[in-house]
């Protein structure tokens, strides 16, 4: 399985903040056009960014948020990506309608896009949605606002779980979860991220440099798992036997070896994104 894929949130209009936020740790930034910015400043964000990006190196992947298909501001955020390099991807805000991320295509095409499911109709496209997009993710906030839902892991269980089965019924790259609004508990942003992990998400939406290492530290199998994968696998191959008193056949031994090498991986890169110390404020 693939590391868990970070995606962090930046303004459009805070370009000083770019290369701290691509230096984070998170595998893209999310340069955002559409709730962060106010909408008397997105046509002097587009400007910025149509002067700054092609000249700006910055790591990790780059993707700007553009806002959704039916407002004001679509087709300029649009016409801002085609002046810009096809390595710089794509979020749709408010993904909703097949068509929306066709044209996207057929305007843009071989660009790495993320449909942004926020509304019960998103939701129902899902399992339609999902093999046109690179990946879709969840806006849970809007997504329990749109329903009249509390934003709990209870009342959002339904669309999460419809989100990770239209991704793996259409073979796409598993979705991402939403934001954790908190900045400072790391203790909910990991729980958030536990979660996700549990349903088969395999990532993450994240608003701050500080949401890193507790996100990851959520998306790495828990210790007892890790325990009992690695008991699973000191017993070796063989017919159905038993470790800690359950059965363990081919399928089990299959998952314990990728929970070891989750849990290696993700930690080995918890350890890389500790030794940069960037600031965080």
């Amino acid at each position: 399985m693939s590391d868990p894929f970070l995606a962090l949130f930046i303004p459009a209009t805070r370009p000083e903040r770019f290369y701290k936020a691509a230096s984070s740790g998170a595998d893209a930034i999310v340069i955002d056009l559409e709730d962060a910015v106010a909408a008397h400043d997105r046509a002097s964000a587009r400007r910025t960014l149509r002067a700054l990006l092609p000249t700006q190196a910055l790591p990790g992947e780059v993707i700007i948020r553009v806002n959704g298909p039916r407002t004001a501001d679509h087709d300029e955020d649009v016409r801002l990506l085609e002046d810009l390099p096809s390595s710089i991807g794509i979020m749709l805000a408010k993904t909703e309608q097949c068509e929306d991320v066709s044209r996207l295509a057929d305007l843009l095409p071989g660009r790495f896009t993320i449909g942004l499911v926020e509304t019960a109709t998103g939701i129902a496209n899902a399992r339609h949605l999902a093999p046109l997009c690179t990946r879709v993710a969840f806006g849970s906030i809007d997504y329990a606002n749109s329903i009249g839902a509390v934003h709990s892991t209870r009342a959002l269980l339904a669309a999460r779980s419809e989100l990770v089965f239209a991704s793996a019924l259409s073979r796409a790259a598993a979705p991402l979860d939403g934001v954790t609004t908190s900045i400072g508990d790391e203790s909910e942003i990991e729980s958030d991220a536990s979660v996700a992990r549990e349903l088969g998400f395999r990532g993450k939406l994240l608003i701050h440099p500080k949401q890193v290492v507790p996100a990851l530290r959520g998306m790495a199998p828990p210790a007892a798992d890790l325990e009992h994968a690695r008991a699973v696998l000191a017993a070796g191959r063989g017919d159905a036997h038993g470790v800690d008193g359950t059965m363990v056949d081919a399928p089990v031994v299959e998952a314990a070896r990728r929970i070891a090498e989750d849990h290696d991986r993700i930690h080995r890169r918890i350890d890389a994104v500790a030794c940069r110390s960037p600031s965080t404020s």
